[in-house]
């Protein structure tokens, strides 16, 4: 089947943690699979989401952190999980008459969707998410259980090349395909010319792995050398006191601004003003926030990690900074601060085009479509 043939359509169950905004993204990209009906399955408390607010079953179960250590908690919690997404998972596929289960993540997602498709004989796809690679596949006592899974599986996804390429170093046939695309009609591409060019933009989560220390540190530096700029985070998690408290500390509080949550339905105002964009992360999948930058016509300036390297290419569509060196990036930002806009709207537009051919909702959904066809 060709890229433009059109799939037939589907009837879905998703095991998926996914918060709201990301939910509803990964709907989009379904739908271009030729999605007829999804019912979500996730942990947590219950949603109201813009096109699925009907069709998402909450369970009512803490959601453990992906990097929290493996304890009777966490290990109650996943079976619990187990038996209620698994009760309630086969009855809504025979009473919905569902076709296709998909699960969004290795564990507990993938072994709920395996156990849910072999009591209802239906095929199952895993969409590995990133964190389940690096992770989760790191524990010795749930390595097994994923490959099991991972191996059972009609067809399994990574997000980018590095991630594939673990996954076939462990016997696991795996396709490349982001699981979220963006919605370009949405994030419009804006002439570098016309944003505001002193401000730098942080969106996500506040937390270890994202790094967001590293930035205000670099910012710190700028500062320090009479670089004029403003910083707007957007994003909150467990270290947004901690930014907070540091942003006091470098004396940064009349340039940095901290939005904290915003509906993703606003987001794209931010892309839209902002000139540059900065992701610190030690470790991504694929980000969307970076990808929502890129569409914008951001200068996205990444860290040093294959990840990101997959999307942003060092002076070709954007610049990339060594990993935890804030001195780095606050040279990085310096240098796109004092370019002109003529100077650097070259790479924005590179980095448009990427998001374009690759990383649409459109696009996204048309290599899943090709992976499910060919089951």
């Amino acid at each position: 089947m060709s890229k433009g043939q059109v799939a037939r359509q589907r009837r879905v169950l998703l095991f998926c943690d996914y918060y709201c905004s990301l939910l509803d993204s990964l709907r989009k990209t379904l739908e271009h699979v030729g999605l007829r009906d999804c019912v979500a399955v996730r942990k947590g408390k219950a949603v109201e989401l813009q096109s699925i607010s009907n069709r998402v079953i909450s369970l009512p179960l803490r959601v453990v952190s992906e990097e929290a250590p493996l304890r009777l908690g966490s290990i109650i919690s996943v079976i619990a999980f187990m038996v209620m997404a698994t009760f309630v998972g086969t009855i809504i596929v025979f009473k919905r008459r569902l076709d296709t289960i998909v699960a969004v993540y290795a564990f507990p997602q993938a072994l709920a969707a395996v156990i849910v498709g072999k009591l209802t004989r239906r095929k199952v796809i895993v969409l590995t998410d990133g964190g389940d690679i690096d992770i989760i596949m790191k524990n010795p006592f749930v390595r097994p259980i994923i490959l099991a899974c991972l191996r059972t599986a009609a067809a399994v996804t990574a997000v980018n090349t590095s991630k594939r390429d673990a996954l076939l170093s462990l016997v696991v046939k795996t396709e490349i395909c982001p699981i979220i695309g963006v919605d370009i009609s949405q994030f419009k591409y804006v002439p570098f010319g016309s944003k505001e060019k002193s401000t730098v933009l942080y969106v996500g989560r506040l937390s270890g792995e994202k790094c967001p220390d590293v930035l205000l540190n670099a910012c710190g530096v700028l500062h320090r050398n009479g670089v004029r700029f403003r910083l707007c985070v957007v994003g909150d998690g467990p270290l947004v006191e901690e930014i907070e408290k540091s942003s006091v500390r470098l004396g940064l509080t009349d340039v940095v601004t901290m939005e904290r949550y915003v509906a993703h339905s606003r987001v794209h105002g931010f892309f839209e003003r902002s000139a540059i964009f900065v992701l610190p992360s030690r470790r991504e999948g694929v980000s969307v926030a970076l990808l929502e930058a890129m569409s914008a016509g951001c200068l996205c300036i990444v860290s040093d990690i294959p990840d990101n390297r997959d999307l942003i290419q060092h002076m070709d569509n954007g610049l990339v900074f060594r990993v935890n060196d804030e001195e780095d990036l606050a040279k990085k930002i310096s240098w796109a601060l004092s370019k002109s806009p003529s100077a650097l709207a070259p790479m924005t537009a590179k980095a448009r085009e990427v998001v374009e051919r690759d990383y649409s909702s459109k696009a996204v959904g048309s290599d899943l479509n090709l992976i499910i066809s060919g089951l």
